[in-house]
């Protein structure tokens, strides 16, 4: 029974020492305190690989609809450009047609008195020759012109939808070469 109780005496004691021993708390703190800090920093690193890849993809994003929208202001652009001509086309049409009522009425007045407006025969005779042959050009040129516009119309958003998804795939290639 002896042996038992300094046996367990022995035990006590032992317990009672590393009880005691305050190096074994600070390596157990110090462990726990960097296991903590290596999480933190790579949770820091992750958070921040995600904030650069967002502000990558917001990047492309507004390339993409800034070419897109650049796209679009040259369709209109040309647009605009196609309805001058027609804007042209019509008031080349119209004075060829005013010029021929104009002169055409003086020579009907010639023949109410005659010799009075004798003068405008060669004119309205030269005016009826080019309403006759260039109204139906500018009508052809204008028809083609609309038809265009036309095309344009309804090409514009499908270039401009082409042209930022090219961009945002270009600049999202080249950040993936980054990476």
């Amino acid at each position: 029974a002896r042996a038992k109780d300094e046996a367990q005496g022995e035990v006590m004691g032992t317990i009672h020492r590393l009880h005691r021993d305050e190096g074994a708390q600070g390596m157990a703190f110090s462990a726990l305190v960097l296991f903590v800090l290596v999480s933190f920093l790579g949770a820091t690193l992750n958070l921040g690989a995600v904030a650069e890849a967002r502000v990558r993809q917001q990047a492309a994003a507004d390339a993409a609809a800034y070419s897109a929208a650049v796209v679009r202001a040259q369709a209109l652009a040309t647009l605009a450009a196609m309805n001058h001509v027609l804007i042209w086309t019509a008031r080349a049409a119209a004075a060829l047609i005013a010029a021929v009522i104009a002169l055409g009425t003086l020579v009907a007045l010639n023949v109410v008195f005659p010799g009075v407006f004798a003068w405008a025969i060669p004119p309205f005779t030269q005016a009826l020759r080019a309403a006759t042959e260039w109204i139906p050009r500018l009508r052809s040129w204008a028809d083609r012109i609309a038809r265009a516009e036309d095309r344009l119309i309804q090409a514009g958003p499908l270039l401009a939808a082409g042209e930022a998804a090219r961009i945002a795939q270009s600049l999202l290639e080249s950040e993936g070469d980054r990476v």
